[in-house]
């Protein structure tokens, strides 16, 4: 996948992924709540605020380079079938799966984990799937319905009215020689959680 031309600036609803994993997720929702810092050509680092569904105290923030972010894909109206290529919202993360069945009304979908190890599937209201895209130079892939695509804000593109917030970490510490392999530690840690133990209804 290559990386984004799309510039992101205070506000933007974004998502965040690991390195190298922009195919698989998992994907977490996150706010940008500074101006983007150019570290060089091709290096841009973002400071985020990851979501939550419920207020906390405090929130967890992180240093993250541009090329790991892509914009907050919205959910469709859309009639899942057996076979397709989804995304479930599972402990404030989108998971990649593939629908395996559904109840006769629709409304549960038995999911199965993409490419992992083990055969781990999960049950997933309707309300929590969505169709996994790409996000490829700047552009979904697939593309998105055209009613989508004729917005006048772009998806994902909805800046949220926010003040810009201190990270308290200096740059320097976290960034050496303009590399960030010293970012990103916390969404590292939180993906190697093994949360998947049981079959769960999410």
């Amino acid at each position: 996948m290559a990386p984004s031309s799309r510039s992101f600036k205070l506000g933007d609803r974004v998502e965040v992924h690991q390195p190298g994993h922009a195919s698989s997720g998992p994907y977490f929702p996150a706010t940008v709540i500074r101006s983007p810092v150019k570290m060089k050509a091709n290096v841009t680092i973002l400071y985020v605020e990851y979501g939550s569904p419920h207020p906390v105290e405090n929130p967890l923030r992180e240093i993250v380079n541009a090329d790991n972010v892509r914009p907050l894909l919205r959910a469709e109206e859309v009639v899942f079938e057996a076979g397709d290529d989804v995304e479930f919202f599972f402990r404030n993360r989108w998971f990649r799966g593939v629908v395996v069945s559904m109840n006769e009304e629709r409304l549960r979908y038995t999911v199965r984990l993409h490419d992992s190890t083990r055969s781990i599937t999960i049950v997933c209201l309707h309300r929590n799937l969505r169709l996994h895209r790409e996000w490829d130079n700047g552009a979904w892939n697939p593309p998105l319905p055209q009613e989508r695509t004729k917005r006048t804000t772009p998806i994902g593109k909805d800046p949220l009215k926010v003040k810009e917030k201190s990270m308290k970490v200096k740059i320097s510490a976290l960034i050496k020689d303009n590399s960030l392999e010293r970012c990103s530690k916390t969404l590292k840690n939180i993906v190697k959680e093994d949360i998947f133990k049981d079959e769960y209804v999410v």
